[in-house]
């Protein structure tokens, strides 16, 4: 049997913002961390470069120490991050990029490459077994597998349906394929509270894979073409969708 492994958590109380402290933090985690980087290794740098409209995705500046770090260690690092399965700007590579560049996120700015590791559509992958898994085989986006490591960086951020996301989902959900999002996404196909349902529409207009419509002025979910994505689920102003 397999045991876990659970390594150092280290804690760094910020006082202040300026940039300087907070690469010195940074350097003093990596020196603790133990992380070996080979001469000439590629090294993936997972981020969130945020959604369109959105502020508290993690600043390239604290990004660059990263790369500058592993310039110094003889690496070569890449930024990256996949597609979104909801239909929103990051759900392609070349709308991702434009929301990168609006985001501060550029090979100017980092002096890294920037890829969406999934490909232009988000269906670029390589299917791993995983045994005695809740899931048996994932879809891992395909640019992974040329990185030798991986360097996470991930922000504590709100979630509607587990409460907080962080590293486990920014690793599970965010390194794999559109097709490995919908393997974890399937069991959360809403239902409608029909006593709830106003029939705005709103469910119809948002959803890019054509589950949701109307009858009779009542929302209806089609499962057979439903992924689990939720963004009806959150888009839905009167909570009619569970």
């Amino acid at each position: 049997m397999n045991k876990n492994i659970i390594g150092p958590v280290y804690f760094y109380n910020f006082e202040t913002r300026k940039s300087l402290v907070i690469e010195r933090a940074i350097r003093r985690l990596y020196e603790n961390l133990n992380f070996m980087i080979s001469k000439g290794d590629i090294v993936g740098i997972k981020v969130h470069m945020g959604e369109h409209g959105n502020e508290t995705f993690l600043k390239p500046h604290n990004v660059k120490t990263f790369v500058n770090i592993v310039k110094d260690n003889g690496g070569k690092p890449v930024i990256f991050d996949t597609t979104t399965l909801y239909n929103k700007k990051r759900n392609n590579a070349l709308d991702y990029y434009d929301v990168a560049i609006e985001h501060g996120y550029s090979y100017a700015t980092l002096g890294a490459p920037i890829i969406i590791a999934d490909g232009l559509k988000g269906d670029k992958g390589r299917i791993v077994k995983i045994e005695d898994g809740a899931i048996r085989e994932v879809e891992v986006a395909i640019d992974l597998f040329d990185m030798d490591s991986l360097i996470v960086l991930s922000h504590f951020k709100g979630h509607n349906l587990t409460g907080f996301g962080g590293a486990i989902k920014n690793m599970g959900m965010g390194c794999v394929t559109k097709n490995g999002k919908i393997a974890q996404h399937i069991i959360l196909s809403p239902d409608i509270d029909e006593e709830k349902c106003k029939g705005c529409g709103t469910c119809v207009k948002i959803c890019g894979f054509g589950a949701p419509y109307l009858v009779d002025g009542v929302a209806k979910i089609d499962k057979e073409k439903c992924v689990g994505c939720s963004d009806c689920f959150f888009s839905c102003p009167e909570g009619a969708l569970v």
